[in-house]
């Protein structure tokens, strides 16, 4: 869609034991109210922060909700223009994995969404 777009970046050293950020980037062309952000992550990735929590980020209020498969992130105002998350784990095993795309979506209207790429990794 011409009014949000996602984009997702995974930085750091890929190997067991690392820490690493994942980076879910939003461009948006218009304020949006009760935004969605949906990141999977791959089956080797441990978030560091385990429990659902809110964050105060720049202005930005989010609660961020992780489970199993992917992380949540519910915004209350989404601004126009580019709004940046971030996220930290910890890689607990090797091999080749697979990162389904990241999804943005507004609560109201939600015929503005946006997904990322998928990816694959490989951790040694």
């Amino acid at each position: 869609c011409d009014q949000m777009s996602v984009s997702r970046l995974v930085s750091g050293d890929l190997k067991v034991g690392s820490k690493v950020t994942v980076t879910v980037v939003i461009e948006s062309d218009r304020q949006m109210d009760y935004v969605v952000v949906k990141s999977p992550r791959p089956a080797a990735f441990e978030p560091v922060q385990q429990l659902s929590r809110p964050l105060w980020n720049f202005g930005l209020k989010t609660y961020i909700e992780p489970s199993n498969t992917l992380t949540t992130f519910f915004i209350d105002r989404l601004p126009k223009g580019r709004t940046v998350l971030t996220e930290e784990f910890y890689v607990s095993e090797n091999g080749r994995f697979v990162i389904a795309p990241a999804e943005v979506q507004s609560q109201y209207a939600p015929e503005f969404s946006s997904h990322s790429s998928g990816e694959s990794i490989e951790i040694r």
